[in-house]
């Protein structure tokens, strides 16, 4: 699917509460807990900081832990669900009779529902954008929305970042890697991605 319209956020947002329905039913044992539980994280970033250019460093890691514990904290006293986990646009295809279909269930993860909502958005924007509003519509034609989980949103969006540049950290051995990610520990990379960081931390 190339481009989603209107219509299309409506019939996805169904489509993730059946989806969450089913997931409501029992955790998925194999699977890990998004956060706080996820004992490799801070390990992994202490080993990405190897690679983060001297000259953002002590920025990155400010806000990288910052994110982190932030995230631990406000995940605390939330439900946890199996969820997809790295539901966006890449990873939906239409089929001819105009269904969905969801591929890449490889992150799948117990975890806030609202992780499987903010990646289809195509932007930062939530309450208030067109695709929001028919997300919510759809969803919550068969399941309650959990409204209370927007907040999560710019920091599960800052852990995505974070954890993004860890997983091609993890895998620059394989020769492909360093052709897709050319600019990957450069300083550039490191400054754009610094930059991300805070501007989570300073809209929070």
């Amino acid at each position: 699917m190339q481009e989603f319209q209107p219509e299309h956020y409506k019939k996805l947002g169904r489509w993730i509460a059946r989806l969450h329905n089913i997931g409501r039913k029992q955790d998925a044992i194999n699977r890990g807990f998004l956060g706080p539980t996820e004992d490799d994280k801070w390990p992994s970033l202490e080993k990405l900081l190897n690679r983060v250019s001297p000259e953002v460093i002590q920025r990155y890691e400010k806000a990288a832990v910052q994110i982190f514990e932030t995230l631990d904290d406000r995940l605390l006293d939330v439900p946890f669900i199996r969820i997809h986990g790295d539901l966006h646009r890449g990873n939906i295809l239409e089929s001819s009779d105009g269904s969905f279909v969801v591929v890449d269930f490889d992150d799948m993860i117990n975890g806030p529902a609202i992780q499987d909502f903010w990646m289809l958005l195509p932007s930062d924007q939530t309450k208030g954008s067109i695709e929001f509003e028919n997300l919510v519509e759809g969803y919550s034609e068969l399941s309650s929305f959990p409204f209370e989980q927007t907040e999560l949103i710019p920091w599960l969006r800052g852990y995505r970042i974070i954890n993004y540049a860890i997983w091609i950290m993890n895998r620059w051995n394989d020769p492909s890697f360093p052709k897709l990610f050319p600019d990957f520990g450069s300083y550039s990379y490191w400054a754009e991605e610094t930059e991300s960081l805070e501007k989570i931390l300073y809209r929070a």
